[in-house]
């Protein structure tokens, strides 16, 4: 993605953004100060060149495919599958053109995905050292714009959620009353 990205120009957003890195604030009309201070950032340490400033979505698009890849093993795939949805990520249209551009959803996919591996091993764990880092990355993910914390609705229902995953391929006793319903719906 860095060797093409210095072939066009910078875009509007992406101008808009340098400026807005230049004088830095808790916020702006419209947005969060989060893309604006990646933006100083990125072109603090790589320069300011179109290139160096689309260093940190490739970053991002990066740590989405790795994300991917540890959500495919929270949800019980194995090496395989694990390679095959990294592989999926990495070639979706939305990675592509995120990891050429520096926008507010450039750190979407990345914060959504971090939210949602979170919220699963919270889930299938019950393990209250996770709720530091939930609220942590949901905390960061709302500096970028407040839609994007969406996956936290999940994350009320851990309490009373099922101790181990729900779904399963086997025929087995439904650990949680909502499931049962689903499973009795089923087999009729």
């Amino acid at each position: 993605m860095i060797a093409l990205s210095g072939r066009y120009g910078f875009h509007r957003d992406e101008l808009y953004f340098l400026l807005a890195g230049r004088y830095p604030a808790w916020g702006y009309v419209d947005q969060p100060p989060l893309t604006p201070l990646l933006s100083r950032a990125g072109t603090a340490v790589f320069g300011a060149s179109p290139t160096g400033l689309r260093v940190v979505p490739a970053l991002f698009s990066a740590c989405s495919v790795v994300l991917t890849a540890l959500l495919a093993r929270e949800l019980g795939a194995r090496r395989g599958g694990q390679v095959l949805a990294a592989a999926c990520c990495a070639c979706s249209g939305y990675v592509l053109a995120m990891g050429h551009l520096l926008s507010t959803s450039t750190f979407d996919l990345t914060a959504e995905l971090g939210v949602l591996l979170l919220t699963l091993r919270l889930l299938r764990t019950r393990d209250s050292r996770w709720w530091p880092a939930l609220g942590a990355v949901i905390g960061v993910t709302l500096l970028n714009k407040q839609p994007a914390a969406n996956p936290s609705s999940a994350v009320p229902a851990s309490p009373g959620g099922p101790s181990r995953p729900c779904f399963s391929w086997r025929r087995r006793p439904a650990p949680w009353p909502p499931c049962q319903y689903c499973r009795s719906r089923r087999s009729r």
